[in-house]
């Protein structure tokens, strides 16, 4: 039975607002698509020329163009402030500037970015010891050290703030560290050794200096430092057996032997000092200074003792010999001349002595 022609035409109808919805949705679809497909093609042109901005500065920082580099760098972070390496780049720049406030703020914004690179850290620590801030430098260093534990430039870094802050104690305490990794580094004990004096702790520096010398056994230098220091720790006879074992090894190091004559006057031993004092002064690499300060130890001692004289007249003749164009070395040995009677030979040495002075 054939259907009324009302309800034919509603059916039609219901089927024509089908189909045109249908064709509506796939309509709207497609231009969401594509808007979602414009978007990203916008954020990704953004992000390629943001990227060009940045590498044009980099090459203009390659070649010292360092102007057009910031400028390129600035630009790139307009288009894309959350690039890290852009300020970081803009902060090393500023540095080489001395623009060490704006290399700061840089730095600061690039860290904030990116808060655990090492790099950063570093250069924000950097950039606070420069301006005077060890106390954020500290604890930028602390923190690059929590973060990487082989980290030996943060250790140094540390260790030389407290030097500055005359801690030198704790200062060594960051050197041991360094040692701990890298085994013994001459300068680094170097540092210690002058660290513990210079706070005088004498003790310390001589158990440092005991390990400079097991690695360096020849370098004779470090065992006439710790004699002394066996002097400075009220050690003297520790002090004498150190400089003897040099001249045990190397007989004619003068210098072990001139610090041996030091000892034996100051012990009231003087015939024990001239014996080393006659060995030490021929050694022109001792400078003739030192040698003066003892002849006129023993220069003094003859107003007492004229039977000195005679040994003293050999040192003085020593030291002209040992420093043939030094004015002091002539005077002294007519000084010597003319106290044991000596008239004729002194007036030589005295003239001499004139010749050499007016040259200088």
């Amino acid at each position: 039975m054939t259907k009324p022609l009302h309800h034919q035409l509603r059916a039609l109808l219901n089927s024509t607002c089908v189909i045109v919805l249908a064709l509506l949705c796939s309509s709207l679809s497609a231009q969401w698509g594509k808007k979602d497909v414009n978007v990203d093609s916008l954020k990704e042109r953004k992000s390629m020329e943001a990227r060009g901005e940045f590498f044009d500065a980099l090459r203009d920082k390659s070649i010292g163009q360092l102007d057009p580099a910031i400028s390129g760098f600035k630009k790139s972070l307009a288009i894309d402030p959350n690039n890290d390496a852009a300020y970081y780049e803009l902060a090393r720049i500023y540095v080489s500037k001395g623009n060490l406030i704006e290399a700061l703020n840089n730095a600061k914004q690039a860290l904030d970015l990116s808060k655990n690179n090492l790099y950063y850290k570093s250069l924000n620590a950097d950039i606070n010891l420069q301006l005077g801030k060890s106390k954020d430098a500290l604890k930028l260093y602390e923190s690059i050290i929590d973060q990487d534990k082989e980290n030996i430039d943060a250790y140094l870094a540390i260790a030389s703030i407290y030097e500055a802050q005359k801690n030198f104690n704790e200062a060594n305490k960051y050197y041991s560290m360094v040692e701990q990794q890298t085994g013994v580094v001459y300068e680094i004990l170097q540092q210690k050794i002058n660290n513990y004096i210079t706070a005088r702790n004498f003790s310390q520096a001589i158990g440092e200096l005991k390990k400079l010398i097991e690695n360096y056994p020849e370098e004779y230098q470090f065992q006439e430092i710790l004699a002394d220091l066996y002097g400075y720790n009220n050690q003297p006879e520790l002090a004498i057996e150190t400089l003897q074992n040099i001249l045990k090894q190397a007989p004619t190091y003068g210098n072990a032997n001139l610090k041996l004559a030091k000892i034996s006057i100051a012990q009231n031993n003087v015939n024990e000092s001239l014996k080393f004092a006659k060995a030490a002064f021929p050694n022109a690499e001792i400078s003739i200074d030192l040698k003066m300060e003892l002849m006129f130890i023993y220069f003094d001692l003859s107003s007492r003792n004229k039977d000195l004289l005679n040994q003293i007249e050999e040192l003085g003749q020593l030291v002209a010999l040992a420093h043939p164009s030094d004015a002091k070395g002539y005077a002294v040995w007519g000084d010597v001349l003319n106290s044991n009677g000596k008239y004729t030979e002194a007036r030589e040495q005295y003239k001499k002595a004139v010749k050499f002075s007016s040259t200088k």
